[in-house]
């Protein structure tokens, strides 16, 4: 394994490949994420049930190979359970955020 500080001292990965960076994020732009995080995992969920409740009234056939779809099935919604939870979570804590800083200096002004 090749660590970047050993074989590039005094390089990071950003200064060697000139990674440019995205927009600064703002006061509650962050929220924003979390909502669209929350709210993949909870299409995922309701996509889930409703797949369960088709399978439970026999409303379609059972997948060929039921047990590996079993433990999909299961795997999934525990992940995307955990996502909803984790945002709901993140969410409480990002709440309250301070304005970001002035940019420039008297010096060099933002333009």
């Amino acid at each position: 394994m090749i660590v970047l500080s050993e074989a590039f001292p005094g390089r990071t990965p950003a200064r060697r490949t000139g990674i440019r960076f995205g927009e600064p994020i703002h006061a509650r732009q962050p929220t924003g994420h979390l909502d669209a995080i929350s709210g993949h995992a909870a299409a995922r969920l309701a996509t889930g049930r409703t797949r369960a409740e088709e399978y439970a009234n026999a409303l379609v056939p059972l997948p060929e190979h039921l047990a590996v779809n079993g433990l999909m099935w299961s795997f999934l919604w525990q992940l995307y359970s955990a996502i909803e939870d984790w945002a709901a979570w993140a969410d409480a804590r990002a709440g309250d955020t301070a304005a970001p800083p002035p940019m420039g200096s008297r010096r060099y002004p933002a333009s």
